[in-house]
């Protein structure tokens, strides 16, 4: 599996951030969706079309991160975007700069997800 292909369960206490909706850097979280589960989650340069998917500067099961601020240096944002079970995505655009966007798997299988 990629770095940036991490397996993920998610807790059913998550942020309600729906498909393609700005979000602010810090606190980002996949949704919930009913009757399936989150299998990972991608960073793109940019949107998910364009297929600029990142690779994680450091990523396994429990945590990693990516560095992001050389993509808003060009001009450039990026988007997160979460992929379940299912095949459903939902993708949240971070059109204000930041530096890093860390993941983290607690115990429990939640997953959190900051932007700084």
């Amino acid at each position: 599996m990629s770095l940036n292909k991490i397996a993920v369960c998610l807790a059913a206490s998550v942020l309600p951030i729906t498909a393609s909706e700005s979000a602010k850097a810090e606190g980002i979280a996949c949704p919930a969706v009913s009757g399936t589960h989150l299998r990972y989650v991608q960073v793109f340069d940019g949107k998910p079309e364009e297929k600029v998917s990142l690779i994680a500067e450091h990523g396994d099961n429990r945590e990693g991160y990516w560095k992001l601020g050389y993509v808003y240096d060009q001009g450039r944002s990026v988007t997160v975007q979460c992929v379940y079970a299912n095949k459903e995505t939902r993708d949240i655009a971070i059109p204000e700069r930041v530096d890093t966007c860390r993941y983290q798997i607690d115990d429990s299988g939640a997953t959190k997800m900051d932007c700084k």
